[in-house]
């Protein structure tokens, strides 16, 4: 459950009775986090999120300005303008062609974006890396599969605080073998 609700952002997952409101299931998931933060001593999936939610604002961004720029290239729109000018985008709508002057420079202002988006993108695939560039093994299925190679029957659905004491046994297992 904890990856479906990490994946979809749907807090309320976390009530199993009663009623709450979707701030007090959000506040119980950052407490969820911290905790698990603290078990690990990792901070990793949290500054994964907030990397994944800054991409996701990003994109969602761009899309927005160039909709509105594609938009004002066929029809005059004052309240589009007016939202660009709120995002830092100066439209000038004169009688003597400015707008495409306008349209033009606001366009290649937006390609700032794709160089945002492109740094975030690389900073999500770095997550997926150790400091000396190797893949980690903190997925569920890399820490599950050698134990299933070893004949245990682990159970696909385990619960997050089995997830961590399993990663944190691996570790030590690691730990004393390079010793």
């Amino acid at each position: 459950m904890y990856i479906q609700i990490a994946r979809s952002e749907e807090y309320t997952l976390l009530i199993k009775t009663g009623t709450y409101t979707k701030a007090e299931c959000f506040e119980a998931w950052e407490k969820i986090l911290q905790r698990q933060s603290k078990l690990t001593g990792d901070f990793t999936y949290i500054n994964y999120l907030d990397t994944l939610k800054q991409l996701w604002n990003l994109i969602r961004n761009y899309n927005i300005i160039q909709a509105c720029l594609i938009k004002l290239q066929f029809m005059i729109d004052l309240s589009m303008i007016k939202y660009l000018a709120q995002e830092g985008y100066e439209i000038k709508n004169g009688p003597d062609g400015t707008i495409a002057l306008s349209l033009k420079r606001a366009f290649q202002k937006s390609k700032s974006f794709l160089t945002k988006i492109e740094t975030r993108q690389k900073q999500l695939k770095d997550f997926g890396k150790t400091s000396d560039g190797d893949s980690r093994d903190s997925t569920v299925a890399d820490i599950i599969a050698p134990l299933v190679l070893n004949g245990a029957n682990v159970d696909e659905d385990i619960s997050l605080s089995m997830f961590n004491a399993i990663n944190k046994t691996i570790k030590r297992q690691n730990g004393t073998r390079n010793r």
